[in-house]
């Protein structure tokens, strides 16, 4: 076993260094970002009196005077810990909740964050919500103008080894990886940690992430293809610069800027690009056609347009078209530009969880954290988190991380879990 040596000098400072932590100087306190688009607020007077002087010599260190570095270690992750419920999002100053594995919040069970697993060869893995976007066809409500009011990030060396418990379970080699966000998957700070990490896994083949692309850079691309990226999903649903900022619901989207990108992938990586469009009829539809000349002229293989679905807490900029209406479409545009575009995806079965609630059943379980909406909260129960959508509050006495209730089970489908609260017993 290897010890790490402690940075201690003459003058007994300790040095304190993170690579997912950035801090900041403000006038009153420290700010504390945590893989880069989250952060916490610290008073100075609490980390003098709490621990020491500091200082911040560089951004990813802190160094405390007259403390031995044991000691100081100690002392920071006791006020990080005590203030890490009190997370926020950079993008939109939502609220925001650190996933970790000492968190006490299970990946599985909610579909906002985690693992989801339907018992096939492909896997969705989702480490991160928000997006830059404001996608008008968003099923989701994720981005500009979304209601949400608090988000979620994963720890990656946790959501790691959960998926490979996962799939040591399952034993099924050729499983497909979905990094598919609710949301832009790009705003994870170690995306490529990420993946480097589950292409170690014995049983996957592929890793595919699903992305509107705008993060992407020639330099992260080449970084993502070292580390073992199979594929880039990348949501382009209008060709012209103006439909695209339409469809895409925001006047900062650079449809150029993607489509160099995407060139780029095709000439200087082994990464299968597949592109990826909503169509909405009345909308967008005429597009398709200039998306498909365009990506065959490039050497993109694969064009995968997809069918605009309505969704009660969705944008519903347009009706959902009939499938077979729609298959006529698809087929129409094979016909005029020799591409195939009409897939079946080849799953097959593999080994799921036990699922350990029925629907009707009542479970207890503890409050872990808030939801995405205002009246949504996180219940957590037999390693499985319960999403409770509609939690009534009576006067100011909102729920509370580890307070006990009892849930009744409203929907249990994959080891996705809806309940509704039946009632409360206090914390523990």
């Amino acid at each position: 076993m290897h010890h790490r040596i402690p940075h201690q000098d003459c003058k007994m400072t300790a040095k304190l260094t993170f690579q997912d932590l950035t801090f900041y100087e403000m006038p009153d306190h420290v700010r504390i970002a945590l893989l880069k688009h989250f952060y916490i607020e610290i008073e100075k007077e609490l980390l003098k009196e709490g621990i020491g002087t500091y200082n911040i010599p560089d951004p990813h260190t802190i160094e405390f005077e007259g403390v031995m570095q044991e000691q100081a270690e100690r002392k920071f992750y006791q006020i990080l810990g005590k203030h890490i419920d009190e997370l926020k999002s950079i993008k939109g100053r939502n609220t925001a909740t650190y996933v970790h594995k000492n968190s006490g919040i299970p990946l599985m069970g909610c579909l906002s964050f985690g693992i989801a697993d339907k018992g096939t060869t492909l896997l969705e893995i989702k480490p991160i919500t928000g997006c830059n976007m404001g996608c008008i066809f968003c099923s989701v409500d994720e981005g500009i103008g979304t209601r949400k009011t608090h988000e979620f990030v994963v720890e990656k060396d946790y959501l790691v080894q959960e998926v490979n418990k996962l799939l040591d379970y399952k034993k099924h080699q050729g499983m497909v990886i979905y990094i598919n966000s609710h949301g832009e998957p790009f705003l994870y700070a170690d995306m490529v940690g990420l993946v480097a990490d589950l292409k170690k896994n014995k049983w996957i083949s592929e890793i595919h992430i699903i992305t509107n692309g705008t993060y992407l850079t020639p330099e992260l691309c080449s970084q993502l293809d070292k580390a073992g990226l199979t594929h880039l999903n990348i949501s382009v649903s209008g060709f012209d610069a103006e439909k695209a900022k339409e469809v895409m619901g925001s006047t900062a989207y650079n449809i150029e800027k993607v489509k160099e990108i995407i060139t780029y992938l095709t000439k200087h990586t082994k990464i299968e690009v597949i592109i990826t469009p909503v169509v909405m009829f009345g909308i967008n539809e005429r597009e398709m056609g200039k998306i498909i000349v365009w990506a065959k002229q490039i050497g993109v293989k694969k064009v995968c347009i997809q069918n605009f679905l309505m969704n009660r807490r969705g944008r519903n900029p347009a009706k959902e078209l009939d499938w077979e209406k729609f298959k006529e479409f698809l087929h129409q545009l094979e016909q005029e530009h020799s591409m195939k575009l009409l897939f079946d995806l080849k799953l097959e079965k593999t080994k799921e969880y036990p699922k350990p609630f029925k629907r009707g059943e009542v479970v207890q379980a503890e409050i872990g954290t808030q939801g995405r909406y205002k009246t949504e909260y996180i219940a957590v129960a037999q390693q499985r988190c319960i999403t409770l959508p509609k939690v009534v509050q009576k006067g100011d006495n909102p729920l509370k991380k580890g307070e006990r209730i009892s849930v009744m089970i409203t929907k249990s489908n994959h080891n996705i879990f809806v309940g509704e609260i039946v009632h409360k017993r206090g914390r523990k």
